[in-house]
């Protein structure tokens, strides 16, 4: 599942490029905004939008051939849905914005849930609006009508200079609205420049993009994103390819945040940009997709000047068939290599072959690309590469095989008539539903000659999903590999027996409940199947489901969920599904040693026993406290639960806050409160943080001062790691945690009630460059009660470098890091201008500057691990020119002369198979030929420099250091002396030294 939503989340980057806004560390507003903290004069009390609108939400609005049972029509329902309302502010002036569109997006917490046809109703109908409002001129809305949600999604101005992005939480009673309070819209700055081409003459209808996204997400392929184009697995072993949902060509047109085309004159202009470092994308046809970095101020307009856009690499190939012709009308795309560890890559839009069986792709940059090609339009997309600039490329169609698939009862009767559904197989059904993996079976299915035979034909190498449904039998599925040695047998696909039962709905009152939704869950696992809805006589009958024991849960959002467990179902049989009330949960939180007001955020999710009651249909998440710390969640379902205060109200500031919120947010070290919520009655909590300190006393505190070349500096971020900051279960998933704070405008900063621990302090600069860095790394003991200073006294220069490629051109856009050398700092990601340099403010000392191992991939070179000393305010200036990868010929031997008599026939008896060539981050490998004899190198370009290769046993190790260089690259001799222990007297057993032992043992 996290696999399928870092897909869902990647994709939204792709598709509306703005998802996930940046947000500095003293505006905790500034979206995306996790829990909007109430503000308003009211404090998150009544605030409607006019006089006309009630406090109750209105109808909701039902998109056609999306749902099951007339919600629409049933006023118990509608009465029952839930509502947001706030108000939209400028955060300086706290003008209200007037006349803006507000769009809600509902993610359930049953998004994951298949219906008894294998879709995914709840996930498709995420990516639509729910509920469309407008401003007042007081800047106030209500959205009614909603169901209740893990998170709703606020587009705010979506296509205005005013637009913003919100994740809310809200859990109202039901029926009734929650007050998000004010939501802060920062300040917006402007950009504008001109676009020349190759010519120097402008480019008319080029796309200017301003995304505020990690600069790094375009090194991972998004530069690529194209509506149109496709979403690659670039595995070389299993690679696939698929279109891009239609919901993301939806995304682009409503989330259209920063997006300009140039004109005539080439010149642009984006207005309504948030404030902080923000990437530029240009895009033009048939020219380099170029990437740019600069920093927005809030009232500002920031000139780019000019950019220049490159014509780029020509790709070009042809499609065959198995006897050399061309093949035209073939579908083909490209995708750009990624980096290994990320597979996913997106395609261009796909084009057909010419008559000729020739295609080609123009404006790419450097590096190895991946083509595809698609036979028909129900045929799967072909994984064929990666390629390099140069390379010849002729793609053979490949062949397409047939299997036979029996259908049979489980006592082996042959099923004569059944339906069936063929999908890629992506290891996910939701990633099927997601990305519309479903084959046109017609084309590809024929009955066979014997009574429950079907033949499956004309299907290429790779693994397909086959779903199969029968009268009579509950839905099956089979996993069918196509093309490997022993896929040549029949499919054996066994039907269960199955039944369809009525099932009643109905309150603890004996009522019955029309549109309630049912699910079955299988056995005792968590798997939940969406049945359908009830009609207005609260029944409903169920499609065939499994004659095995399971569950049915009832779904209505005036009620908790109800469950019936049931043994293997007969045909026919009734069962009653009983909702009960749900519960409430209100409190306080607060700290008794602080008269400060504070507002907090709270994660509250259900324990284990009352979760795994209903699969994964109970939404868990966070709410915040009013400014006087009270809060209240209705709507809960009755059972037991933890509650847990958090630091500050939910931010999300980066994409891996956004996947693992509650890990990031959470204060770990206070301890989670069990708390009981009864049936249709409310449970009070009260949290006191001065009493609520976990098992560990809280007592100890650091201060100190931050000095940056000699002088105060406010707004840098000091960062608190310690495992006393999380406990056990989290530390070993997630590791070590984190607490946060920001300098004063003296410099200080201050950590209180800490318990006694060993901590690492980190000094981090969030406000220049492309990515956070760790200007340095402190550790300091505490005892119990003991406060501590620490102060950081960093001193800064510039460094200026230009990288140029083995020729002397500029590498433009490359990554580099630049490493510390002996000092507690991070290393520093930044990317080269167009004319290949980085300007970066460093700590003073040592650097080693490397090129980006996809870059020197891609490239064939390398910087040879340039080394450059930072040691005054003055700028410190450097040309480094890469070193191409150079073809390694000659030979590797064992040296058996070195080894002691006493060990040699042991040694030869366990002689290595491999010897590994390392240098810096890379290395490569070579077969030894038995019994230490003289085996070639393996005529490869590789880098040249300083290489330790080692080769081991099972339990002998040889090693050598080697020096490859322009002039002996294609003549090396390299002799691997044994580890020292084989090079002395083997001592009688039980008397071998320690230093003996020491000397044995690998590297």
């Amino acid at each position: 599942m996290k696999t399928t939503f870092a897909i869902i989340l990647l994709l939204l980057f792709s598709a509306s490029f703005f998802l996930f806004w940046k947000t500095p560390p003293d505006t905790p507003l500034e979206g995306p905004s996790l829990i909007q903290t109430p503000t308003s004069p009211r404090e998150g009390k009544s605030l409607r939008a006019d006089g006309k609108h009630t406090e109750t939400p209105g109808s909701r609005k039902t998109l056609s051939g999306k749902k099951g049972g007339d919600v629409q029509g049933d006023p118990e329902y509608q009465a029952a849905l839930i509502g947001l309302r706030g108000r939209v502010l400028w955060k300086s002036s706290r003008k209200p914005v007037a006349g803006i569109k507000i769009k809600v997006y509902e993610f359930r917490s049953s998004f994951s849930i298949q219906d008894w046809n294998g879709n995914y109703p709840d996930l498709l109908e995420s990516f639509e609006p729910k509920q469309i409002a407008t401003t007042d001129r007081k800047g106030r809305f209500v959205l009614n009508g909603l169901e209740r949600s893990e998170v709703f999604i606020l587009l705010i101005g979506p296509g205005t200079d005013k637009r913003a992005f919100r994740i809310v939480n809200a859990s109202p009673d039901p029926g009734k609205a929650s007050d998000l309070g004010d939501i802060l819209l920062q300040d917006r700055g402007a950009l504008e420049g001109s676009v020349l081409g190759p010519n120097q003459r402008p480019v008319s209808g080029a796309m200017v993009y301003a995304l505020d996204i990690p600069r790094i997400a375009f090194d991972f392929g998004l530069a690529g994103y194209e509506p149109e184009g496709l979403l690659v697995n670039q595995n070389p072993s299993g690679g696939f390819a698929i279109k891009l949902p239609a919901f993301t060509k939806k995304l682009v047109k409503e989330l259209s945040f920063g997006i300009a085309r140039t004109g005539d004159d080439g010149k642009f202009q984006i207005k309504g940009l948030p404030k902080g470092l923000t990437p530029i994308l240009f895009i033009a046809k048939d020219l380099v997709r170029t990437v740019k970095t600069t920093r927005i101020r809030p009232g500002e307009t920031r000139d780019l000047g000019t950019i220049t856009l490159k014509k780029g690499h020509r790709f070009s190939g042809k499609v065959l068939d198995s006897k050399g012709e061309p093949l035209p009308g073939i579908l083909v795309s490209i995708s750009p290599k990624t980096p290994m560890m990320f597979r996913l890559g997106l395609g261009r839009e796909p084009k057909a072959t010419d008559a000729n069986g020739s295609f080609e792709f123009n404006g790419l940059g450097r590096g190895q690309h991946y083509i595809l090609t698609k036979r028909r339009e129900d045929l799967p997309w072909k994984l064929h590469g990666p390629y390099r600039q140069g390379d010849k490329v002729e793609i053979r169609v490949e062949r397409t095989f047939t299997r036979k698939i029996f259908v049979k009862t489980p006592g082996g009767k042959p099923v004569t008539q059944a339906a069936f559904r063929l999908f890629l197989d992506l290891n996910e059904d939701l990633l099927q539903s997601l990305f519309d993996g479903e084959l046109n079976i017609q084309k590809h299915l024929q009955k066979g000659g014997e009574p429950g035979t079907w033949l499956l034909h004309d299907l290429p190498k790779r693994d397909y999903s086959l779903h199969v449904s029968a009268k009579g039998f509950a839905p099956s599925k089979v996993r069918i590999p196509m093309g490997k040695e022993w896929t040549s047998k029949p499919v054996l696909c066994r039907l269960s027996p199955g039944a369809s039962v009525s099932v009643r709905v109905r309150s603890k009152a004996g009522k019955p409940i029309s549109s309630a939704r049912v699910f079955f869950r299988r056995g005792e696992g968590n798997r939940v199947i969406l049945l359908g809805r009830t009609g207005r006589n609260g029944v409903l009958k169920t499609p065939t489901i499994p004659m095995i024991k399971g569950a049915l849960i009832g779904e209505h959002p005036r009620f908790a969920l109800g469950r019936t467990p049931i043994p293997a179902p007969a045909p026919g049989a009734n069962y009653i599904i009983v909702l009960p009330n749900p519960g409430k949960l209100v409190g306080r939180i607060f700290d008794s040693t602080s008269p400060e007001k504070k507002i907090y955020t709270l994660f509250l999710e259900p324990t284990l026993d009352t979760w795994r009651l209903f699969g994964g249909l109970l939404p868990t998440g966070p709410t915040i406290s009013k400014i006087d710390g009270t809060f209240s969640l209705g709507g809960l379902q009755p059972g037991t639960y933890r509650i847990r205060p958090s630091y500050k109200p939910g931010t999300i500031e980066t994409f891996s806050q956004a996947a693992h919120f509650d890990r990031a947010d959470l204060l770990s070290s206070f301890q989670p409160i069990k708390v009981l919520v009864p049936e249709g009655g409310v449970a009070q909590v009260f949290l006191d943080l001065a009493q609520n300190n976990g098992k560990k006393k809280q007592t100890a505190g650091i201060f100190g001062f931050v000095r940056v070349n000699g002088k105060s500096r406010s707004g840098m971020e000091v960062a608190l790691w310690g495992r006393s900051t999380q406990d056990r279960k989290e530390v070993a998933l997630w590791g070590k945690s984190t607490q946060q704070t920001v300098t004063k405008t003296d410099g200080s900063f201050r950590f209180s009630r800490l318990p006694k621990d060993h901590y690492e302090v980190l000094l981090i600069d969030k406000t220049d460059g492309i990515t956070d860095k760790i200007l340095g790394t402190k550790f300091i003991t505490l005892k119990e009660g003991e406060e501590k200073e620490l102060n950081f006294d960093i001193y800064l220069g510039l460094l200026e470098v230009q990288i140029l490629d083995p020729k002397g051109h500029p590498i433009d856009g490359a990554q580099i890091t630049l490493e510390p050398m002996g000092k507690r700092s991070s290393t520093i990601t930044v990317h080269t201008d167009d004319q290949g340099r980085i300007h970066e403010k460093v700590p003073f000392g040592k650097w080693r500057i490397q090129l980006d191992r996809k870059e020197r991939e891609q490239g064939g070179f390398s910087l040879a691990e340039k080394v450059i000393e930072v040691g005054s305010p003055r700028p410190v200036r450097f040309t480094i020119r890469a070193i191409p990868d150079l073809v390694i010929q000659g030979t590797i031997r064992l040296d058996y002369s070195k080894v002691h008599p006493d060990w040699i026939e042991q040694v030869q008896k366990d002689f290595p198979n491999k010897a590994w060539f390392e240098i810096g981050d890379r290395w490569w490998q070579v077969p030894l030929k038995p019994g230490g004899a003289p085996s070639p190198l393996d005529g490869k370009k590789h880098p040249t420099g300083d290489y330790s290769v080692t080769a081991y046993g099972y339990r002998t190790s040889w090693s050598a250091k080697v020096k490859i260089t322009p002039e002996n690259h294609l003549s090396l001799d390299i002799v691997l002396t044994p580890s020292k222990k084989f090079t002395l007297p083997k001592k009688p057993q039980g008397k071998e030294t320690s230093s003996e032992k020491k000397a044995g043992k690998r590297e």
